[in-house]
């Protein structure tokens, strides 16, 4: 038996009325009732015809939004997929085993709740420790982990500069200062 009360997927969106070429049901909701939808853009789009958008349809009423556009018909079924929560995403866990003082850390890392070393790893994870020293009254942790962050991605460096420049501006340190007096020491 069919439920009738579940808004239909609506074959035309937007103001422009694009054509919804495939849909899937997203949640479990009534009201309204989600789908995730691919639509013909059709000519006027810069590159590719294809979006996906998230539509929330009520009887009488559909909205669109939250539109990815200009998309090749694989990058639409794919975003379709992804945005409906249909492809997994590999969960990577990393821990890290600090020894202090001075011991080598040591880090192991799991996937999908299983040993990476068990298992081929889809994603490569790097890691790496940042060990924020409030105790230290010459602030030397500074430049040490600003000083050992060179094999890091850029956004990596940018995060982890980003943090140490707060912590010293909130001090009042001067990181290049500091720098000069621990090339000095």
């Amino acid at each position: 038996m069919t439920d009738t009360s579940i808004a239909p997927i609506p074959g035309r969106v937007t103001v422009d009325r694009l054509p919804v070429i495939s849909a899937v049901r997203y949640g479990t909701g009534a009201n309204p009732v989600e789908y995730i939808a691919i639509v013909d853009c059709g000519e006027g789009t810069p590159n590719h015809p294809y979006a996906t958008f998230h539509l929330y349809v009520r009887p009488g009423e559909v909205k669109a939004r939250d539109g990815d556009y200009d998309l090749t018909w694989q990058q639409a079924r794919r975003s379709l997929a992804e945005r409906a929560g249909l492809i997994g995403v590999p969960h990577a866990e990393v821990v890290i085993l600090a020894h202090e003082p001075g011991g080598a850390d040591e880090a192991a890392v799991f996937i999908d709740g299983q040993p990476a070393d068990r298992m081929r790893p889809t994603v490569k994870v790097t890691a790496h420790v940042v060990h924020v020293d409030t105790d230290d009254e010459r602030h030397w942790w500074m430049v040490a982990a600003l000083r050992g962050i060179s094999h890091l991605s850029a956004a990596a460096q940018q995060r982890i500069t980003g943090e140490i420049t707060q912590i010293a501006a909130d001090r009042g340190i001067d990181l290049d200062q500091l720098g000069e007096q621990d090339d000095q020491r």
